[in-house]
């Protein structure tokens, strides 16, 4: 097994790329930093890490599973990285390890903000009903904080765009901050859903909240043949319109909406994985045409399907060597 020991990496202030682990640094501007990290070991890689101050971090998991074990003053954090999975951290003054098994695949995109870019932010907005971050404000320094859950689709579509980025000098340097900005305002958005707005509509209650679960479990378990949505909303016991309005609260999108993206994410995933054609993809995914698969996959990455697919090879060229 490969180990080593590395002062304050990646995970805790961005400041430099611990050995064995394959990625980029990016100095948004100063107090903002993007990681994007590509990495396929070889043998077991272990890191092994300290933390003082830190900054604020907005992880979002695309490919592969890391383990994670750190402690701190509120305890200890045991947890495992997972496609899909979305986290908000700070660990300060800890003591932890990160691994990745031999030959697997560890794909992330990840945000570190400084206090003084939350200052710069929130300078004129009413005070943030998120405890983490008012502690912040008030005091100078991050507190311990960790929240996980899954990444929304817009997320997803954010850091993949990050990790594939064909752009070269301003354009690169432009293209990357708009995208670390993007996520800043979807995280920043997740995070304040709970806050109380004035709404014309009343929230979910949480019997509806496990109905839209139950539906997108279902949509999950059959993108290929999906019910319709009169189906999906008689299965799980709520109308039609109760279920399109449920998706857009939790989601930012309707059922049919949701579909399209889980599609287009499996259709991402076996172009990035997978040896088949485009057309064998279109139809592995559920679309109706490659013509149509196209024009999906260009309104929502905003690149061809062909054109994606040797973008993200010659990323990982340029990760691995």
């Amino acid at each position: 097994m490969r180990q080593g020991m590395e002062s304050e990496p990646y995970i805790v202030n961005g400041q430099n790329m611990p050995s064995g682990l394959e990625g980029e640094l990016i100095e948004v501007k100063p107090g903002l930093r993007l990681v994007v990290v590509n990495c396929h070991p070889r043998d077991d890689l272990r890191i092994e890490f300290e933390t003082g101050e830190v900054p604020l971090e907005f992880s979002f998991y695309l490919a592969g599973r890391a383990s994670y074990a750190i402690s701190h003053g509120q305890g200890e954090n045991k947890f495992q990285s997972r496609p899909g999975l979305n986290t908000v951290a700070a660990f300060p003054h800890s003591r932890g390890t990160m691994e990745i098994p031999a030959q697997a695949e560890a794909r992330m995109v990840a945000v570190h903000i400084e206090r003084h870019v939350l200052l710069e932010y929130f300078a004129g907005l009413p005070r943030v009903d998120v405890p983490e971050l008012g502690q912040a404000l008030d005091s100078g320094v991050f507190p311990y904080c960790f929240r996980h859950a899954a990444m929304l689709p817009s997320m997803s579509v954010a850091a993949h765009q990050i990790l594939t980025c064909p752009y070269h000098g301003l354009a690169r340097k432009i293209f990357y901050e708009s995208k670390t900005l993007e996520l800043m305002a979807l995280q920043f958005g997740s995070l304040m859903e709970g806050v109380p707005v004035p709404s014309a509509q009343p929230p979910l209650n949480q019997r509806e909240r496990m109905c839209m679960e139950k539906a997108r479990e279902i949509l999950l378990a059959n993108l290929q043949s999906p019910p319709s949505l009169f189906q999906l909303a008689d299965n799980v016991g709520l109308t039609h319109t109760k279920l399109n309005k449920g998706f857009r609260d939790l989601w930012g999108t309707t059922v049919f909406g949701y579909l399209r993206l889980q599609r287009l994410e499996q259709a991402r995933q076996m172009l990035d994985e997978a040896e088949l054609n485009i057309a064998e993809i279109a139809f592995a995914a559920g679309f109706s045409s490659p013509s149509h698969f196209a024009k999906a996959f260009l309104g929502q990455y905003g690149v061809q399907p062909g054109v994606y697919r040797k973008q993200y090879r010659a990323s990982r060229s340029r990760f691995c060597g």
